[in-house]
């Protein structure tokens, strides 16, 4: 094994990244087998650990749960990503803003996820907001968000003709 495959390589800790930091961290100390070797912790107990680390690190005033909501509000979904980039690029800035006791609903995140669309997902966001109340969740838009990706996708792949020719 080269020395460059055994570099653990990660984004630096700090006041946006916690949530995702934690379980990114904790996932390749363990792949490494470092876990344990964690010497100049001095609690035994990981939570303490990790809750100390989210004391100093995470953020938690007033001001930073609104600059937070507002950059969550305020997501677009870049033209070169995906639809299940987009929804998990969502997905975890609503889990950063759980982190912070700030509720994110299932509203909060439809209306994220839909006005982050560029303007050719319009008609597709019009039938969205047409359906009933009750069948508007976040798994049902989420489901048509990706069926949408995939029959645009299919659209403008270019499909043989069906036409034989005959050489004479």
């Amino acid at each position: 094994m080269s020395d460059e495959s055994r570099v653990l390589r990660f984004t630096h800790l700090n006041e946006t990244n916690y949530p995702e930091w934690i379980i990114r961290m904790e996932a390749r100390l363990i792949q490494a087998g470092l876990w344990e070797h964690l010497v100049h912790m001095r609690a035994r107990d990981p939570y303490v650990i990790w809750e100390e680390l989210r004391r100093v690190h995470v953020a938690r005033g007033f001001a930073t749960r609104l600059a937070l909501r507002r950059r969550f509000i305020r997501l677009m979904k870049i033209p070169e990503e995906n639809m299940a980039t987009w929804i998990g690029h969502v997905k975890a800035f609503s889990y950063r803003l759980q982190d912070l006791s700030v509720e994110a609903t299932d509203e909060d995140r439809i209306l994220v996820l839909t006005n982050g669309l560029d303007e050719s997902y319009e008609t597709f966001v019009i039938t969205l907001d047409g359906m009933a109340a009750n069948s508007l969740t976040l798994d049902t838009v989420v489901d048509r968000m990706i069926s949408e990706e995939m029959r645009r996708t299919d659209s403008t792949v270019v499909k043989p003709k069906s036409e034989a020719y005959v050489i004479s």
